[in-house]
């Protein structure tokens, strides 16, 4: 508690936030372990030099298209491999961006665990906070199609205003001669991050709607959910088996979670936001039970955090960890405004099912709204939710100046500021000042993202915000978010099977299997999360298109013409261990779960699949038009590609038992040395 401003601290449960603060910075910490290490075991298949899309060709036309300002527009680490890297260093793969990038994977996981374990306790800082953002943008920006999700561009947004939400250097937690900087800095970056929170759930219920997609209206979408995201897991086929009204009233209180619960956020009764904040956890378990979504939903529960105080926290945590953990009744006041908090949210909810879901609608039927509904409460929320933002962050803020006030007022003499504490100022100004930035660009990615302009948010002018949006996009600072606009695979998930032959007639073929996306249907799907495997991911979206829209599906097809070991590693099987293939070809197959009634019969389905058609014809290592693809774009020729030599910094089943050995200690610490 010194740490947000010492006695001060019970003038209101506002300023109650050091657990909360503690938690978010852990739950982070473990959500960029996971983020680092799951690129790192990709890297060599994705980005290295016998990847799909190899690092080295993108670097070189970035600068052809922008010799100017390269650096500028795409900060990264990568374009100073060949200094960041001495040539004794890199191995006998002699390339320097895959080393390096194996390099930044492995610092990121080194620095995200130190910041879990908080060994030593400055590892919690803002200053490993800043490095490990660095470090995400790093490769980020050189990811391309791989790391092009909105996952990834929320971590970077939560990440860089976890920088000033952090403590600036151990002396934070001892000292509190700064109280009213830092407790300000922590302010004001934790409200930023509830109102991330709030862009974030409302822009994805609302673009569901706002999309037209006929499935959300008539609440039919998770008739097909299950079944059609990226990776299901096994509790998919079975959430997929439920009865109608239940999959219809589950869509409807996916809507009243994510339109009407964030209005709460902003709510006078502390009970009535605390309330908000559990909704989203719940519903964010329950996408975590039913798929596989990587860090996404473990990182907006963290987000989910910041609606909370410490006396929330305190009463949840059982006994046995309050112990372990040393933590002690919170000094704020008592919620006076219970009861009214939990009447106002239950009478929110209830009204909303009543008046736009009633069991008419949740047994066959349309919403009771208008699209013309949805726009004007989308615009309404535009021009008006960053205007309670301010307010509800001055508020506080106000509450923490007059408690600061009167301890000074309180005390005697005049203390004087140390050198320490005046960095504290500066770092304090600095974060303002950030935050400040992030929000006005953020307000015109929210207006975009929902179909609004900027003259729509009444707060300051449109140019000031313009501005601080486009000066801050290639940091990738704020997005437009919203998931699931429209629900794809209605009347069968696309599913792409790549086969090969080396029957020089191609009569035989034999299927390529990947470890994770559905093909054979007697698999069960898997468990893959927070691990997300990006060529599966990708496969997804490729189905849903042609290949001529994925220039990297193509050099797939080259890759496993030549049997390349860094891609083959990224699949479950290799159908030709011998030698490559003569001919690779793609098939479309409409995917869907079986039923208990399928079981019966066929006890070993999870799937069935039907209406076979050519995605890719047949091509071989002479197809004339792959071998200029290949050459355009810089890839080397598929008989160079075989003669691969791995990068020792790349090896996977060396750092595999590592990390293992390394999370369970941590777990272990964790919930044995307290925090």
């Amino acid at each position: 508690r010194r740490v947000h401003g010492g006695e001060n601290m019970s003038l209101s449960p506002f300023l109650c936030f050091a657990s909360v603060q503690s938690m978010f910075l852990r739950f982070l910490s473990a959500i960029y372990l996971f983020a680092f290490v799951s690129i790192y075991y990709q890297i060599p298949g994705l980005w290295g030099p016998h990847g799909l899309t190899p690092v080295d060709p993108f670097l070189h036309r970035l600068k052809q298209q922008h010799p100017q300002d390269y650096l500028s527009l795409y900060p990264t680490l990568m374009w100073f491999s060949d200094v960041l890297v001495p040539k004794h260093s890199r191995g006998g793969a002699e390339v320097p961006s895959e080393t390096l990038l194996c390099q930044i994977a492995l610092l990121g996981s080194f620095l995200s665990l130190l910041a879990f374990l908080r060994i030593p306790r400055i590892a919690s800082s803002s200053f490993v906070f800043a490095i490990l953002w660095g470090l995400y943008l790093s490769i980020f920006n050189v990811g391309q199609t791989f790391l092009s999700f909105q996952w990834d561009i929320l971590l970077l947004e939560t990440g860089f205003v976890a920088i000033f939400f952090a403590p600036l250097w151990l002396s934070d937690e001892k000292s509190s001669q700064s109280s009213r900087t830092v407790c300000v800095r922590y302010i004001v970056s934790k409200e930023l991050l509830r109102w991330l929170l709030f862009r974030l759930m409302f822009a994805s219920g609302v673009v569901k709607l706002t999309s037209g997609c006929p499935t959300w209206w008539f609440l039919t979408a998770l008739h097909y959910h299950y079944e059609t995201q990226c990776l299901p897991n096994p509790l998919s086929w079975f959430a997929h088996q439920l009865p109608d009204v239940m999959q219809r009233f589950s869509v409807a209180s996916t809507f009243v979670i994510e339109v009407g619960h964030p209005l709460l956020f902003y709510c006078p009764f502390r009970t009535g936001r605390i309330l908000a904040g559990v909704s989203q956890i719940f519903l964010q378990l329950l996408i975590i039970l039913t798929g596989n979504y990587n860090f996404f939903n473990l990182l907006t529960i963290a987000l989910a955090l910041t609606v909370f105080d410490d006396r929330f926290v305190y009463s949840i945590t059982p006994q046995r960890l309050r112990d372990r953990w040393r933590l002690k009744v919170p000094k704020g006041r008592e919620d006076d405004w219970f009861w009214e908090g939990v009447i106002l949210f239950s009478l929110f909810t209830i009204g909303a099912f009543v008046s736009y879901f009633p069991m008419s609608v949740l047994q066959s039927g349309r919403v009771k709204f208008s699209m013309d509904d949805v726009k004007k409460l989308s615009r309404w929320v535009v021009r008006y939710s960053p205007i309670a933002a301010l307010t509800w962050t001055g508020i506080i803020l106000a509450i923490h100046l007059a408690g600061e006030l009167a301890r000074q007022l309180k005390s005697s003499g005049v203390s004087l500021v140390s050198r320490g504490a005046v960095v504290r100022y500066m770092f304090s100004a600095v974060a303002v000042i950030a935050c400040s930035t992030v929000f006005l660009a953020s307000c015109v990615a929210f207006a975009y993202g929902l179909g609004s302009t900027v003259e729509d948010v009444a707060i300051v002018p449109s140019k000031l915000m313009t501005l601080s949006y486009h000066k801050t996009s290639h940091l990738h600072l704020t997005s437009s978010y919203g998931l699931f606009r429209r629900m794809t695979g209605v009347g069968g998930r696309p599913e792409i099977v790549i086969e090969g032959s080396s029957d020089p007639n191609g009569n035989y073929w034999l299927e390529y299997e990947f470890k994770y996306k559905p093909g054979n249907v007697t698999v069960m799907p898997g468990i893959v999360l927070p691990h997300q495997p990006r060529l599966d991911w990708q496969m997804w979206f490729a189905a849903l298109g042609s290949y001529q829209q994925h220039p990297w599906m193509i050099h797939l097809i080259a890759k496993l013409l030549s049997n390349s070991p860094p891609v083959l590693k990224l699949l479950k099987t290799n159908p030709f261990p011998n030698g490559p293939p003569l001919y690779v070809r793609c098939s479309l197959y409409k995917y869907q779960f079986s039923s208990y009634k399928n079981k019966q019969t066929a006890p070993s389905d999870w799937w069935i699949r039907r209406d076979k058609s050519e995605y890719l014809p047949a091509v071989s290592r002479d197809t004339e038009p792959l071998k200029k693809f290949l050459n355009d774009n810089g890839y080397p020729p598929m008989s160079e590609s075989s003669h691969y030599e791995p990068n020792p910094w790349a090896d996977w089943d060396i750092i595999q038992p590592i990390v293992l050995i390394v999370v369970i200690r941590s777990v272990y610490l964790l919930f044995t040395c307290g925090s």
